[in-house]
């Protein structure tokens, strides 16, 4: 238990972060891992009666009793302050951040990491049922029957027409050939503003990001530049450009826009009144430029009151604060809904002002799966009663007729979304494959694509397109994309990529692909999506040109060579809209993986 509990200590230095793109191997490599814990086993055992105990050694009052006692011993205000100068010392030896940076993460995240930890998976109410089981079991069953007891309830209707799972392909395949008429979406996200970008500032330091003034350099190969840098938020110039662009040349006719619209701020104490400045400014500078686009925002896990948290137990301040800028985008009921839990649903509006009353676009809150946000911790079943609206709301589109877009921030194949979660919502997908027509992410930064895939026959049932960021934060060239959409059928036909070199001689924005062109596609339909893995596995030129694309061709990230390792690794990305299922198909053990071993904290959801 004390080796989990401080393995689950350095997993946050990387969570706090919380960019989609800092992988656990930035925090700790495996050998340095090792050496860590080795030094951690060394320590007496000083809870070995703990660790060694039978369901018998205890009665429940006694387990609990003695829990209490130990949890009083490892979490009290002194104690929390060893720990917090212990975490400082481990983040500012093994991560690329100095001591300053690490003390302010920290000092922003631990209070709260530390608070539901010890509320939730290691009380001695959790404790005393689930690993010793001194009191009666009334928290959960086993995760895997958890789980198959809600798969098998939302799939007990799935109609017989979707037996075959091939929906949406059918949707192509009848339009393939033909001239349709389309209207284009864009999708927006990740601007990470930062009002404190300094031209000529340092564009690398041991800071979360860099390019400010408290950091000058006079190497003019670091000077940050006029549109950003690879280790730095965006400038105003960028989003502007940005803006401009669109109107003179994209022309959508309507927006998606899918948060994080603050800095990665966190280390230097970013407080709730400066995220209000800078969500103020994006949403003047979005209303200001795109006056007569109908908007669908939702936000992302750096734009909440707290960075990445959401107590479930009552709304968010974040939701009242931007919800009145937003009653000009949302309809009346929208609006509800959002302020009251994040998430709505609202009809298909265009710039013409037309409506489609058959067609919803669907705005989830992805902070019920976002695996940094440690209120999850004491909140373990269906956060928000998220999964629960959205069945009810399929249900009632399903009687209707009607049809679904589904937008959200954190992808639901990303590491940082909780398996417990992303499960279950595999199992939606799956029912309602003919209501969702398509589905909109981003948070990564990177532009990626990912497979929806059926239960029991395992196959593609539908894509969730993951735009790149605006922000170049980390090592990316700022993008965005356009889904040039069916009007009839809400099938995207085309998917087309503009970017920025921001270290050009001179900076524009341009297209850089369209997807189905540019990978020789059929389409964008699932099974092309499958077939374009299955290369993917073998060609490993494809491979390079895939992973290109990821990054928007940034130079950082250019590779020239992916070997099988590489290959398979892409492959399973596209496949799978589970991460365990994704390391799965990597041949990774779930067992031996950091994550599975601290499923505890996470899973199994509380029946």
């Amino acid at each position: 238990m004390l080796r989990q509990v401080l393995k689950l200590v350095l997993l946050l230095l990387a969570l706090c972060q919380s960019s989609a793109k800092f992988k656990i191997s930035n925090v700790l490599t495996h050998n340095q891992e090792e050496k860590v814990f080795s030094a951690i086993d060394k320590i007496p055992k000083v809870l070995s009666p703990l660790v060694q105990a039978t369901p018998n050694d205890f009665s429940c009052f006694t387990c609990k009793a003695f829990i209490n006692t130990v949890i009083f011993f490892l979490d009290n205000d002194l104690q929390r302050i060893t720990n917090r100068n212990v975490l400082n010392l481990v983040c500012s030896s093994v991560t690329i951040y100095n001591g300053v940076a690490c003390k302010g993460l920290i000092d922003y995240f631990s209070e709260v990491g530390f608070d539901n930890l010890f509320a939730g998976p290691l009380s001695a109410n959790s404790i005393c049922q689930n690993y010793f089981t001194s009191c009666t079991k009334t928290l959960s069953p086993s995760p895997q029957n958890s789980i198959n007891k809600f798969t098998n309830s939302i799939l007990a209707d799935k109609p017989k027409a979707l037996e075959n799972d091939t929906f949406v392909d059918d949707l192509y395949k009848s339009v393939a050939g033909k001239t349709r008429q389309t209207f284009k979406v864009l999708h927006i996200s990740d601007l990470h503003l930062d009002f404190k970008y300094t031209l000529g500032a340092d564009s690398t330091c041991q800071r979360i990001i860099c390019c400010r003034a408290d950091d000058m350099t006079s190497d003019n190969s670091r000077k940050a530049g006029l549109y950003g840098e690879y280790q730095c938020d965006s400038p105003e110039k960028l989003l502007r450009s940005m803006a401009d662009y669109i109107n003179s040349v994209v022309k959508p006719d309507l927006i998606i826009w899918t948060g994080d619209s603050v800095p990665h701020d966190e280390d230097r104490g970013q407080s709730f009144s400066d995220k209000k400045q800078y969500l103020d400014w994006v949403n003047n500078f979005l209303q200001s430029n795109f006056s007569t686009t109908p908007f669908y925002p939702v936000l992302g896990n750096h734009d909440y009151t707290l960075s990445n948290q959401e107590d479930f137990n009552s709304p968010d301040p974040i939701y009242d604060y931007v919800g009145n800028k937003w009653a000009a985008w949302l309809d009346t009921q929208a609006l509800i809904k959002f302020k009251a839990k994040g998430y709505y649903k609202m009809n298909l509006k265009f710039k013409n002002g037309t409506i489609d009353t058959h067609t919803y676009v669907i705005a989830l809150n992805t902070q019920a799966c976002y695996i940094a946000n440690f209120k999850l911790f004491t909140q373990r079943k269906d956060p928000g009663g998220l999964l629960a609206w959205l069945n009810t709301t399929l249900h009632q589109m399903e009687t209707n007729q009607e049809r679904a877009i589904i937008i959200g921030h954190v992808p639901p194949n990303q590491f940082d979304c909780t398996y417990s979660w992303s499960i279950r919502y595999k199992a939606i997908t799956d029912r309602f494959q003919h209501i969702i027509r398509f589905s909109m992410f981003a948070h990564n930064h990177e532009e990626l694509n990912n497979l929806a895939r059926s239960v029991t026959k395992n196959l593609p049932v539908g894509v969730h397109f993951i735009t790149g960021s605006i922000t170049p934060y980390d090592s990316l060239l700022p993008s965005f994309r356009v889904y040039e959409v069916d009007d009839n059928l809400i099938i995207p036909l085309k998917a087309r990529t503009y970017n920025i070199d921001i270290n050009a001689a001179s900076p524009v924005w341009r297209e850089d692909h369209e997807m189905a062109n540019y990978f020789s596609m059929t389409d964008l339909s699932p099974a092309s999506y499958e077939k374009l893995a299955d290369t993917i596995k073998t060609n490993w030129p494809l491979a390079v040109k895939y992973s290109q694309t990821k990054s928007q061709k940034a130079p950082f990230k250019w590779i020239t060579y992916c070997d099988a390792a590489c290959r398979l690794q892409m492959y399973c990305e596209i496949r799978n809209s589970v991460y365990y299922e994704e390391q799965e198909c990597q041949g990774f053990a779930i067992g031996d993986q950091l994550f599975t071993k601290l499923d505890f904290f996470y899973n199994p959801w509380y029946d």
